[in-house]
């Protein structure tokens, strides 16, 4: 139970920071709170060390909501080209398919749910913010009542389909959460003194 809780604790922190390596000079541009700035290069090996630890820990959830994760994170652009050669969504789509194939399609498809649905949450929390700095955000694009509805029948599946998961998923999300905000006062605070 432990084990499995902690595992996603890791595998969702490896997802932070690799998210804050990519979106750093974005979030610099907008005044946004960014773990690199507090870490620096050493980022990067930090969440890759997280991310074999949570792997160990949780080895199926781990490498689907990877997947789900990098699937979402690379759809956001449709033109975008890769060093691979793909267009972003393509290599998500092929990433989220290998993960599939690894793990099985339940697993495959409820972390893709429950990434989509921290998407929402996270787009939600954000709404004002990103509307100042002309972000992207499924709120602006979809519509607030529509995202709302969205959000609310996601979590509905998700208590239905994988109750146990969702727990788990939820609780994981929300120590994440309190730990960034946490961080986030801490670290202001030091720049006050």
């Amino acid at each position: 139970m432990l084990k499995r809780l902690l595992g996603l604790l890791l595998v969702g922190l490896a997802i932070k920071l690799m998210d804050d390596f990519l979106d750093q000079e974005k979030d610099k541009a907008n005044g946004q709170y960014n773990l690199y700035h507090m870490l620096g290069k050493s980022i990067l090996p930090y969440s890759l060390v997280i991310f074999s630890f949570g792997l160990y820990l949780n080895l199926a959830e781990g490498i689907s909501f990877f997947a789900a994760s990098y699937l979402l994170g690379m759809a956001h652009d449709y033109h975008l080209r890769l060093p691979s050669g793909l267009l972003a969504w393509q290599e998500g789509l092929i990433v989220f398919m290998f993960s599939t194939y690894l793990t099985d399609l339940k697993n495959s498809l409820s972390a893709l749910l429950l990434i989509l649905l921290l998407q929402f949450i996270d787009d939600l929390i954000d709404f004002k913010k990103d509307s100042q700095y002309f972000q992207a955000n499924l709120f602006k694009k979809l519509g607030f009542f529509n995202s709302v509805l969205i959000m609310l029948a996601l979590t509905i599946v998700a208590i239905i389909f994988y109750p146990v998961k969702f727990i788990y998923f939820i609780t994981a999300i929300i120590l994440l959460y309190l730990s960034f905000e946490i961080l986030k006062i801490k670290n202001r605070d030091e720049h006050l003194c």
